[in-house]
């Protein structure tokens, strides 16, 4: 499922870019854009008067720089990945840790959190 979020994310960031550059329309306005992105004067000329080979531009040029996960993060763009790994991470196991006795898991919890009746460890605690 990882390589999926994986994939997803990036197709998503990248079509962001693309919408981004289409945007900007003229190449004057992408220099001004790149630059302000913290892109050096030349490379943002370059890159403007590429043409129009959007998805290319986007995936093999300086825009992956300028337009990058971190930004679009501040910006507000929750990462799929990010997303799933933060979800799975707080799912709740049960885990009971085995006693020396015929058949019995009635010892004690690793890490116990109670609600109501059963324990719970979390996955984090578990792997840290």
């Amino acid at each position: 499922m990882k390589t999926h979020m994986t994939n997803i994310d990036t197709h998503l960031r990248t079509r962001l870019r693309v919408i981004i550059r289409k945007q900007w329309k003229v190449p004057k306005k992408r220099q001004w854009g790149l630059q302000k992105l913290g892109i050096g004067k030349d490379l943002a000329r370059q890159t403007s008067y590429m043409g129009n080979h959007y998805q290319w531009i986007a995936i093999k040029t300086c825009e992956v720089r300028a337009i990058s996960k971190e930004k679009l993060t501040q910006k507000g763009l929750v990462s799929c990945l990010d997303y799933y790994t933060k979800q799975h991470t707080l799912k709740l196991i049960e885990h009971r840790v085995q006693n020396r006795m015929h058949g019995g898991v009635r010892g004690q919890l690793v890490l116990p959190y109670s609600i109501g009746k059963k324990m719970y460890v979390f996955i984090t605690d578990i792997v840290s």
